[in-house]
């Protein structure tokens, strides 16, 4: 699986949609044309990059119990809003056709104008 830069913003953006009241509420994000897999996988590399925490609801499946987007959450979050900002990311990480970081990502997307 390849990581997608699409399917993360979208996971954060369901994070930060969640009112306050609702981080203890058993709940899956969905994401349109991606599998409960694939969006697993996003969940643990969000996790991995301290974007997100979360707790799955042990033997209640594919469920989360705990859920929270980050103060850096919050800040990559602001930073990729923006569509157009997302493509000159991914054009410009094709361009030098290297792996990325998300703090790398993050400080590339605040030196671009939208």
């Amino acid at each position: 699986m390849k990581r997608n830069w699409e399917i993360i913003v979208d996971l954060l953006q369901q994070f930060e949609d969640r009112p306050a009241s609702a981080t203890q509420v058993e709940w899956w994000p969905r994401v349109e044309g991606a599998g409960t897999d694939e969006v697993r996988e996003h969940l643990v590399l969000a996790n991995d990059a301290g974007l997100v925490n979360y707790e799955f609801q042990p033997g209640r499946g594919r469920r989360l119990s705990y859920s929270r987007l980050t103060n850096a959450g919050h800040d990559f979050l602001d930073a990729m809003r923006t569509p157009s900002r997302r493509q000159k990311m991914i054009e410009w990480a094709e361009s030098i056709g290297k792996a990325l970081t998300v703090e790398l990502v993050l400080a590339s997307l605040r030196s671009l104008s939208d």
